[in-house]
């Protein structure tokens, strides 16, 4: 089922499903739609911390952002799934207002192409998952980030014509712009 595919578990569980919100919605020629959404949530974590004072505890809060699976989903004019694919993702990262999590895409109407960062770290991979009109989907890396010294920040992209996006980006605080073109 569905809900086993998205979860891993044979168990029925709701909880994962609140997280996801939609993100885009893209027309189709024939009246049909594609339904892209992403999970996302937030949890604040509360640490002690030692104190020299004996008797008196110190807290720190930590804003965890979590962006994780995309789920893209291709509608029959009448509202009936044709297809469905889970693009497995998982970033973490803390008191950043999760700048550096989500995913862009990029619409060349033969093709849908999703870029992400495998995980939030300059050691990760920025991926390209691309998934056809039949529902077919191929995961690529493109860029090793260690090796460029980018970190980017997906959910500013911006497609600006039929086959391109740019994708703001920054190596060492000094903002770079990665032009990708199909």
């Amino acid at each position: 089922s569905f809900l086993q595919e998205l979860t891993g578990k044979k168990k029925r569980t709701d909880d994962l499903l609140y997280t996801f919100k939609p993100k885009h919605l893209i027309s189709r020629m024939d009246g049909g739609s594609v339904l892209i959404l992403e999970s996302f949530y937030r949890q604040d974590e509360e640490y002690t911390i030692p104190s020299f004072n004996p008797g008196m505890a110190n807290y720190r809060t930590v804003n965890v952002y979590r962006y994780n699976d995309i789920i893209v989903f291709s509608l029959s004019p009448d509202g009936n799934i044709d297809w469905y694919q889970i693009i497995r993702k998982s970033q973490q990262s803390e008191n950043d207002n999760g700048a550096y999590g989500s995913f862009c895409c990029l619409n060349t109407n033969t093709k849908l192409h999703c870029f992400f960062s495998s995980e939030i770290s300059s050691k990760s991979f920025i991926k390209d998952a691309s998934i056809a009109a039949d529902g077919s989907i191929y995961t690529n890396n493109l860029l090793n980030q260690l090796d460029s010294g980018l970190l980017i920040v997906p959910k500013l992209g911006v497609q600006i014509s039929s086959r391109e996006i740019l994708i703001p980006s920054f190596r060492e605080n000094d903002l770079k712009i990665i032009k990708i073109e199909y």
